[in-house]
């Protein structure tokens, strides 16, 4: 499995790349064999007008099931938006290889 992490409009930080990458590695590790490519953005939507505008936008491509899972998570935290994102990836890898089996 190969994580692609980039930041837009914001400083990665090597300990926000590490947090990433643990949350990312645990979250979606058991399905490691049947994923592809995970490419994860970082965004500051609104810059330093603060708000809800930290988000992590997850594009996986899981070639066992022929899908690509695409998700957005927002939130003032960023590190609460990838907390989000990589449970919500966790569970959309799940339902997709599912339904590849039940096919």
């Amino acid at each position: 499995m190969q994580l692609d992490i980039r930041g837009r409009h914001l400083w990665l930080t090597p300990a926000l790349l590490e947090h990433v990458e643990r949350r990312f590695r645990f979250a979606i590790g058991r399905f490691s064999p049947s994923i592809g490519r995970v490419a994860i953005r970082l965004s500051d939507v609104n810059g330093p007008r603060g708000g809800l505008d930290k988000r992590c936008r997850v594009t996986l491509h899981v070639p066992a099931a022929e899908r690509v899972v695409t998700l957005t998570e927002t939130d003032g935290d960023l590190y609460a938006a990838v907390a989000r994102a990589a449970d919500r990836t966790a569970r959309a890898v799940e339902r997709a290889l599912a339904r590849r089996r039940a096919a």
